[in-house]
């Protein structure tokens, strides 16, 4: 998107605000390996964020998608 569409919106929303939206998910993903308190705490921890994610990446690329149609 950064190349073809930079300022178009999708699924209501920017490129910049998605990756607003996704930060919470890559950073319990970079803080697992180093989690002090167990590797379960850490996936159990990130697992609302990744969430999250997987639900705007969807609406995302079904808004691309019709945007193509």
């Amino acid at each position: 998107m950064e190349q073809v569409a930079p300022e178009s919106s999708f699924g209501g929303m920017s490129l910049a605000g998605f990756k607003a939206a996704a930060q919470p998910s890559l950073v319990e993903r970079q803080n697992a390996p180093n989690a002090g308190d167990g590797k379960g705490n850490a996936i159990a921890r990130r697992e609302t964020p990744s969430e999250t994610t997987l639900t705007l990446m969807k609406r995302m690329v079904s808004s691309v998608m019709g945007d193509l149609a």
